[in-house]
């Protein structure tokens, strides 16, 4: 009998050893395939870079005859994009927000800077200066060549307790005034500009968000609001398709260092690391520069963050338990 036991028990650990060996082989090649896969993913994202490129005619640099408007631009990515556009010496900036800049940027000789106070949460105000611009433009024999839709507001909490005109404002400012904004200048630019001057290059940037494919727990709102104009960039790109010329740009990054998600400290920074805006900013203007189209998804994981939505719902809940991302707000 004690044999028997004996035998059994090392029956029992070859059995367990041999298992644990071969979950360590699966497990293994699983990260092996996923690592390929990411790599084949960037090699050929790499490939096709020049598919998002504006044909040659089309593929005009940012020079000194440039028109750009951007919206909150008084502080984070917003300025530190106006600080590269002011580098690149456009001819014009013109500011919509609802803060003025520092009045330092006003004594620049170089490039124009023109501030439009506006509540990007009331489309009677969007729509009145809006009017006023294009109008003030095309009398002047000009038109907006580079249109950067960056404006937005946080509205965290919890959808049961927020406000309902609190979730509104949210909706307002981060996707419809990206949408009336962009529609304005669109219109304006088919209706008026191409039957006046012809074809020229003309971007729209729209920045929304990683969080616009994965929302956190108490976010509601703003993950709403940018998965919205992620759905619209979408859309438009191909209602548009036949303007070769107009280049359509997506930002979908993780979190900046800017002021509105300051408080928040990522519990696994190597896995989702903080971006710093003045490196997106330049980032975002070098894309612009060689008339790319599509997105720019950053850091890394920004760019696999969709493939999530189609993962079973545990594999979903397990990463979102590793990441902690339901912890932070």
């Amino acid at each position: 009998m004690m044999l028997v036991g004996v035998w059994s028990i090392d029956n029992l650990l070859y059995i367990l050893w041999k298992s644990f060996i071969v979950l360590v082989i699966y497990w293994t090649i699983i990260n092996i395939l996923i690592v390929s896969l990411i790599l084949l993913i960037l090699l050929i994202d790499h490939i096709f870079h020049v598919y998002t490129l504006a044909d040659k005619e089309y593929r005009v640099p940012i020079n000194t005859e440039d028109i750009v408007l951007i919206t909150g631009a008084s502080s984070g990515l917003g300025k530190s994009v106006m600080d590269q556009m002011i580098s690149k010496k456009v001819k014009k900036i013109i500011i919509i927000d609802k803060i003025r800049p520092d009045q330092e940027y006003f004594n620049d000789h170089c490039t124009e800077l023109l501030y439009y106070q506006c509540d990007l949460s009331d489309k009677y105000s969007i729509s009145t200066i809006m009017a006023k611009i294009l109008e003030d433009l095309n009398e002047r024999e000009e038109y907006i060549t580079i249109c950067i839709n960056n404006a937005g507001i946080r509205g965290s909490g919890s959808l049961l307790s927020m406000d309902d005109r609190d979730f509104r404002s949210v909706l307002e400012v981060n996707t419809l005034s990206h949408v009336y904004i962009m529609k304005k200048v669109l219109q304006n630019y088919v209706n008026f500009v191409i039957p006046t001057y012809g074809k020229h290059r003309i971007s729209v940037v729209s920045v929304a968000s990683a969080l616009g494919y994965v929302a956190p727990r108490d976010l509601s709102a703003y993950s709403a609001s940018k998965a919205a104009i992620i759905q619209v960039h979408e859309a438009l790109r191909k209602e548009l398709s036949n303007f070769l010329e107009i280049r359509l740009l997506l930002i979908t990054t993780g979190q900046l260092t800017s002021n509105m998600f300051r408080d928040v400290i990522p519990p696994r920074e190597f896995l989702a690391p903080i971006i710093n805006h003045v490196e997106l900013a330049k980032k975002m203007v070098e894309k612009i520069d060689i008339g790319q189209e599509g997105s720019l998804s950053y850091p890394l994981y920004a760019k696999f963050l969709p493939l999530l939505k189609i993962m079973p719902l545990f594999i979903q809940d397990i990463c979102r338990k590793f990441s902690k991302m339901d912890e932070q707000i």
